[in-house]
């Protein structure tokens, strides 16, 4: 049986993104101030222990410069594995190559990219 994706997923790249956001100081202003009043609000006793890490890994990161972004990794289940791989192998190296315009190398791993994303979607 071989399975057929069409990827219609328009992504943003860093440069667009930037030209969006607001660079007048009254916008940044605004956004201190509201900033503040968020943390302000925050009663630290009702956080549980992951939403702690969170929280002081976003802080991290804004202090070190990285942005204070957190990305949260999840551990793929064997059964997922084998499901990605299954999904990775009957998506067509070729068409990868031709939509994305990439080699065969970096269409490998949109590939698979793709697959996982699928495979660790949960079932509603």
């Amino acid at each position: 049986m071989k399975v057929r994706f069409i990827i219609k997923e328009q992504v943003a790249t860093p440069q667009e993104i930037a030209k969006e956001i607001p660079t007048d100081a009254e916008t940044e202003t605004e956004t201190r101030n509201s900033l503040q009043q968020t943390i302000e609000g925050l009663d630290l006793n009702t956080l549980d222990n992951s939403q702690m890490q969170a929280l002081q890994a976003f802080i991290t990161g804004l202090q070190d410069g990285t942005g204070g972004t957190v990305a949260e990794e999840k551990k793929m289940t064997k059964p997922q594995i084998k499901k990605r791989d299954k999904i990775a192998k009957a998506i067509p190296t070729k068409d990868i190559e031709k939509q994305y315009g990439v080699g065969k190398k970096k269409a490998k791993d949109i590939k698979y990219a793709i697959a996982t994303k699928t495979a660790m979607k949960k079932k509603k």
